[in-house]
């Protein structure tokens, strides 16, 4: 089973890039899309469905594309969003598939930063307090797929680590990602997580058994495709 990942398209601002990526994966057949959010550009919802079909044209019709919201994806459009392409948005969800045998969980989430941004503080009175109830969430919904699964995967937006921040400044980390969702991976160990936000930050990372990709387009210059192998466990593909 062959996942393909990616993040922070910002269509149409790295268009060019995306189409390259596209191109370059054009002898990949996934089964799941993942779109860690930022797939448009300052909450521009016309760019949605034209990212959506170029998946579909490249990878085939009949693609499952899963996708968490991202901070692009402005609060006013998410409902449009959801009613665009055939997604399946996830928020605090955990979603079961099965293949070959094998049962995946993916749980996604816009997930959580340490330090909320000024707009956020501004506009979002309570975030502090979001975040918080969200890590809770995600440790619980973590857990219980765990029990369900054979595999998990778990997908953000925001980076759930600073493992995968080495490359940004680090006075940035807190607003890209969380130490406390680290944690949570680390007492949880879902076998992948999947992030974006961080353009300039890190592709890899490990916490115990759980692999960490960030697949921002701006960083990996690709898609990233993750294949889980029945016979020998998780395997990596770059």
């Amino acid at each position: 089973m062959l996942i393909a990942a990616i993040s922070d398209v910002h269509y149409p601002r790295f268009s060019e890039l995306f189409h390259s990526a596209l191109k370059n994966a054009n002898d990949k057949r996934p089964c799941f899309v993942i779109l860690a959010g930022d797939i448009i550009n300052r909450g521009d919802a016309r760019q949605f469905p034209v990212v959506i079909n170029l998946i579909r044209e490249n990878f085939g019709k009949e693609i499952k594309i899963l996708a968490c919201f991202g901070n692009e994806e402005y609060e006013d459009v998410r409902d449009a969003l959801k009613k665009q392409g055939d997604v399946k948005f996830l928020e605090e969800e955990i979603l079961i598939e099965k293949f070959h045998g094998k049962t995946i969980a993916f749980i996604g989430s816009q997930g959580v930063i340490d330090s909320p941004t000024p707009w956020q503080k501004r506009h979002i009175p309570n975030i502090k307090e979001i975040y918080e109830k969200r890590i809770k969430q995600l440790k619980k919904l973590i857990l219980q797929a765990k029990e369900k699964a054979d595999i998990t995967v778990v997908f953000s937006h925001y980076a759930p680590s600073y493992k995968t921040l080495k490359g940004e400044e680090k006075s940035k980390y807190p607003f890209l990602g969380s130490v406390k969702m680290e944690k949570v991976i680390a007492e949880t160990q879902p076998d992948i997580a999947i992030h974006g936000h961080a353009h300039h930050g890190s592709v890899y990372a490990e916490i115990g058994k759980t692999r960490i990709y960030n697949v921002a387009l701006p960083l990996r210059k690709a898609f990233t495709f993750i294949s889980l192998e029945e016979k020998i466990g998780l395997e990596r593909f770059w």
